[in-house]
C-alpha cells in the first residue's frame, strides 16, 4: 500500500511539474518521431496519450513514423541539415553513439531538477550517461524468452520446455524429422537489428561477454562463445523454414501464429504483438519459457539464463527548434502512470512496474538474468558485420570459427587494438 502512495504521490507532483512548465510553450507544434506501428494497439494508445498531453498543455504533438531501424542514420541527417524532430525515441544501443557525435540535446540539469531519476531500474540512467552527462531519458527495456509451442512438442513426445541450447537442437530435430510441414525453429535473418539481437541471446547464453570490465579490450571469453554462438545458428538453420534468410522477426510470428514451428526467440513487444495476432485456441498452447544457458546443472534442473538487453530512450535532438516543449512532453512521456499505460516491454521506472498492464508479463520476460547489449560508437559495424557473418554460416560459405575470428578482429581494429 505504501508502495502504492508513493506511485501516486510521485506521478501527481510530476503532473504539477508538466502543467507549470508547460504553460511557457503551449500553442507550440513539434515533431515526434517514432517507429513504424508494430500493432494496432500502440498507435491508439500512444496517439491518445499524445491527445491527452495536448488537452493538458495546450502543446500539438505531431507524429511521424520513421523505421526503427533507419531511425538513428535518419536523425543523423536531419540534424546535419539543420532539420531535426523536436523529441525522437532512440535504441538503446545507439543512444551512446548519437550523443558522442554531438546529435542529441544535454538534458543533465533539467533531468536532475524536474525528474526523480532514483525511480529509474538501475543501470538505465547509465545507459543514457555519456561522459558524465545524461543525453536521454530510458523509456523501456527488452529481453529476450524462448516461445515454446506445447502442442507441437506434445505430438512428438516431449513433455517439458528445453532447458539446455542442446535440448533445444534436439527438440527441434525431432519435431522435422516426424511432423512435415513443421519447423522446429523460427529464425529471422532477414533484419539486421533482428538477426543481431537474437545472436547476442544465444552469445549471453553460451557465457560469452564483449568486452573486458574497463571497455578497452575485448572479453577473454568472446572466441569461444562467440563460435558456439555461430555453429548454434548453422545447426538451427536445419530446423528452420527455407526461408529464414530473407524473414523477419514479424515473418516467424506469422508463420508461429500458423502452428508452423515449435520454438522461437522473442521479446518483449513480439510477445505483445502475439497477443492480438495469435487465436486464443494458440495462445493457450503457447509457454514463454526463460532462455536456456549453456552451464546447466542436470541435478536440480537449473541454469543461469542471460538475455539481451536492448531497448529505447527518448531524447531531444541538437537544434530541435522548440526545445521547452519538447522538454515538457518528454517529462510527460516518461511520467510513471503513462509509462505503464504505453509501454510495450518493460517500463524504465521502478514505480511503473505497480501498473496492472505489466503484472500480465511472463515471469520469463520480467525475472531473467539481465545482461546489457554491446554499446558504443562501433556498435553499428560489428551490428552489420554480425548479420553478414551469421548468413555466410548458415549458407556454409564460412566457418562459425572464421565467422568469430573475423568479428574479433574488427572489434581489436575498433579498440585500436
Amino acid at each position: 500500500m505504501k508502495t502504492r502512495k508513493v506511485y501516486w504521490l510521485s506521478f501527481l507532483m510530476g503532473v504539477l511539474l508538466l502543467l507549470s512548465g508547460a504553460r511557457q510553450a503551449a500553442g507550440v507544434t513539434i515533431r515526434w518521431w517514432v517507429w513504424m506501428w508494430d500493432n494496432p494497439w500502440q498507435q491508439e494508445t500512444w496517439t491518445a496519450s499524445a491527445q491527452a498531453f495536448e488537452q493538458r498543455t495546450g502543446i500539438k504533438v505531431q507524429i511521424e513514423n520513421v523505421v526503427w531501424d533507419q531511425i538513428s542514420d535518419k536523425l543523423r541527417a536531419a540534424v546535419i541539415a539543420g532539420n531535426p524532430p523536436d523529441v525522437v525515441m532512440i535504441l538503446r544501443s545507439d543512444t551512446y553513439w548519437l550523443a558522442e557525435a554531438g546529435l542529441l540535446s544535454d538534458l543533465t540539469e533539467l533531468a536532475k531538477a524536474e525528474i526523480d531519476l532514483a525511480d529509474f531500474r538501475p543501470g538505465t540512467i547509465e545507459d543514457v550517461t555519456v561522459n558524465g552527462r545524461i543525453y536521454a531519458i530510458p523509456w523501456r527495456r527488452d529481453g529476450y524468452a524462448l516461445a515454446v509451442n506445447t502442442e507441437i512438442l506434445q505430438k512428438v513426445g516431449i513433455l517439458y520446455p528445453p532447458n539446455t541450447l542442446d535440448e533445444v537442437k534436439a527438440y527441434a530435430a525431432r519435431v522435422v524429422e516426424a511432423l512435415p510441414g513443421v519447423y522446429g525453429w523460427g529464425m529471422c535473418l532477414g533484419k539486421k537489428h533482428a538477426a543481431f539481437y537474437r545472436w547476442e541471446n544465444v552469445f549471453y547464453s553460451y557465457g560469452g561477454d564483449w568486452l573486458t570490465p574497463d571497455g578497452k579490450s575485448v572479453a577473454p571469453n568472446f572466441l569461444e562463445a562467440a563460435t558456439k554462438a555461430f555453429a548454434f545458428h548453422a545447426e538451427m538453420a536445419k530446423y528452420a523454414p527455407p526461408s529464414a534468410l530473407q524473414d523477419t522477426d514479424d515473418d516467424v510470428l506469422r508463420l508461429a501464429a500458423a502452428g508452423k514451428i515449435a520454438m522461437w526467440q522473442e521479446h518483449l513487444s513480439g510477445w505483445r504483438q502475439a497477443q492480438g495476432l495469435f487465436t486464443p485456441e494458440m495462445l493457450a498452447h503457447v509457454q514463454w519459457v526463460y532462455f536456456p544457458e549453456g552451464k546447466f546443472d542436470p541435478a536440480t534442473r537449473t541454469s543461469y539464463r542471460y538475455t539481451g538487453t536492448g531497448g529505447w530512450n527518448i531524447a531531444i535532438p541538437k537544434g530541435a527548434p522548440n526545445f521547452q516543449a519538447a522538454w515538457e512532453f518528454v517529462k510527460y512521456w516518461t511520467s510513471p502512470e503513462n509509462m505503464g499505460a504505453c509501454v510495450l516491454t518493460l517500463p524504465a521506472r521502478i514505480s511503473a512496474m505497480e501498473h496492472p498492464r505489466i503484472a500480465a508479463i511472463p515471469e520469463a520476460f520480467k525475472f531473467g538474468a539481465l545482461k546489457p547489449t554491446l554499446t558504443g560508437p562501433f556498435v553499428q559495424d560489428i551490428r552489420t558485420l554480425v548479420w553478414e557473418q551469421l548468413q555466410a554460416v548458415v549458407l556454409g560459405t564460412v566457418t562459425p570459427q572464421k565467422a568469430a575470428e573475423t568479428v574479433y578482429a574488427k572489434l581489436n581494429e575498433l579498440l585500436g587494438k
